[in-house]
């Protein structure tokens, strides 16, 4: 393997910040997790197969869901097979599905 001789891994496709949040919670056992990052930090803990990572990930965006982002995160749910978090936000939106419609801003 070219990784073996080199001494190096290349990693393409991974957001830099999200392997950063990886690399700290390994040493530190501490995850660093904002609305602005979570959905990077899931996506590279799936490649990397760190399930409490991808967990706790999963737990963040139940407790942000909202009008606003809960389309995106049904879709982003599918993307990863979040089976749990993809029951929550269908069941947000079919309980509030007359608000979201009416919203001006609504983003599917």
């Amino acid at each position: 393997m070219k990784e073996r001789k080199e001494g190096t891994v290349q990693l393409q496709d991974v957001d830099v910040v999200a392997v950063k949040a990886l690399v700290d919670y390994i040493y530190s056992g501490i995850i660093t997790l904002t609305e602005d990052n979570v959905e990077a930090v899931l996506s590279t803990s799936e490649i990397f197969q760190i399930v409490w990572v991808k967990e706790e990930c999963i737990q963040f965006l139940k407790s942000k869901l909202n009008g606003e982002n809960c389309f995106r995160v049904l879709k982003f749910a599918d993307t990863y097979s979040c089976k749990e978090l993809h029951n929550i936000s269908h069941k947000y939106i079919l309980d509030n599905f007359d608000d979201l419609i009416a919203e001006d801003g609504l983003q599917l």
